[in-house]
């Protein structure tokens, strides 16, 4: 019998963004915006970000999911990531996020166009995504960090699920950077065994995480990375990646310690 394997991808944030200086800064300190190469992660998903911000391809044979953008400027990058790989942006059925800020979000629209795939946002970020970031509570009165604006196709709530070819994948309400930030759960067919893979963020606005933690450590994610990639030790990993395969990713006592670390800060 088939076994699966299990990614959870959990987001915070950790933004203070004033000025589009600062911006620039962060982005260059970071890596946000520089190309580094794709590769196959484990089965259907792939890693097409950049070296900074992580962006993941799930595929199938009906067609391809497409889960966070990175920064406005990542989108012919993540488009080249996708073909080297041997696969069509054209051929993205679902577009994905993990928040609607500018990090996550800049490029879907890019890909919208590209492909025409149905964009699902969760309901608390919607607004945000639908105005490019102009009715963050945040930061929507700086142009600095809006972005091309794109119109949500369907409307999620708290553990909605979404369904491709044989792919499904839970949506978590996890607030942090913005209200509706989103932790996803994607069940592979797989085998000898279910695999947990996470995908975590610092957290951002204290207001919003608070229900969040809790709902993290019952998680228990095995595998986790992240969209920001320094944020789990992405590079080491994917440095032992090359000998271990998906198991240099298996660190469940890493993950478990970096909720705690983030649920310090806000106490």
């Amino acid at each position: 019998m088939k076994q699966k394997i299990i990614l959870l991808i959990v987001v915070f944030s950790f933004f203070g963004f004033q000025s589009n200086a600062q911006l620039k800064e962060i982005a260059r300190e970071k890596n946000w915006e520089e190309t580094t190469e794709p590769f196959q992660l484990t089965g259907p998903l792939y890693y097409i970000g950049t070296l900074g911000l992580g962006s993941f391809l799930i595929t199938t044979e009906t067609g391809h999911i497409l889960l966070c953008t990175g920064m406005p400027s990542s989108g012919p990058q993540i488009e080249q990531s996708i073909r080297t790989l041997g696969f069509r942006p054209e051929d993205i059925k679902i577009l994905l996020t993990s928040n609607a800020r500018i990090d996550q979000s800049g490029a879907l629209a890019y890909f919208k166009k590209m492909s025409n795939a149905n964009m699902l946002i969760m309901d608390k970020d919607q607004s945000v995504l639908e105005s490019g970031g102009r009715d963050d509570s945040q930061f929507g009165n700086n142009p600095d960090y809006q972005f091309e604006p794109v119109l949500a196709d369907q409307v999620l709530k708290d553990q909605d699920t979404v369904r491709l070819g044989k792919i499904l994948l839970i949506a978590h309400l996890t607030p942090g950077q913005t209200r509706g930030s989103t932790t996803w759960e994607i069940i592979l067919p797989a085998r000898p065994k279910p695999t947990r893979i996470v995908v975590v963020e610092p957290m951002g606005n204290a207001e919003n995480y608070k229900s969040s933690f809790d709902k993290l450590k019952k998680l228990k994610a095995g595998i986790w990375l992240s969209p920001h990639t320094d944020f789990c030790n992405f590079e080491l990993k994917r440095k032992r990646f090359k000998q271990y395969g998906i198991a240099a990713f298996h660190d469940p006592s890493g993950y478990l310690k970096k909720i705690e670390e983030e649920e310090k800060k806000f106490q």
